[in-house]
């Protein structure tokens, strides 16, 4: 189990420093738009947000749950919505593609930074957990 969980760090790690990059290149461009940086976090929040309310309803959830379920929504999931849009439906929302890198990347520092809030959710709720 401990080696699919470092996948999914690793996996996790490299998108969000991949997204830290385009955005330090769109900084330093000029291009980002100091607004994306509010709907980016807004949009990090509220998917968090959104996760711990599902664990506030839960009865009892699976220990390891926290380690994939953070990463999967918080990552994985913008990540191939932001590849999707921008490679194979080719629209042109770069208000939307920026906001999804800021989240992202927000993410993932969010996740380094409150790592106890993060995947110790299911101690700081209360619930019981099984294995």
């Amino acid at each position: 189990m401990g080696m699919i969980i470092l996948l999914v760090y690793i996996g996790a790690i490299i998108i969000v420093i991949k997204c830290l990059l385009e955005i330090s290149r769109q900084f330093s461009g000029g291009m980002l738009n100091p607004i994306n940086i509010v709907y980016g976090i807004i949009i990090m929040l509220l998917i968090y947000s959104l996760i711990v309310l599902s664990y506030y309803r839960e009865k009892k959830s699976w220990a390891l749950s926290p380690v994939f379920r953070f990463p999967t929504y918080m990552i994985y999931i913008p990540y191939l919505i932001l590849v999707l849009a921008r490679n194979l439906i080719g629209l042109n929302l770069t208000q939307v593609y920026d906001s999804l890198l800021i989240s992202i990347a927000a993410a993932g520092l969010f996740m380094v930074v409150f790592h106890g809030y993060v995947f110790g959710i299911l101690g700081k709720l209360g619930k019981d957990k099984h294995y």
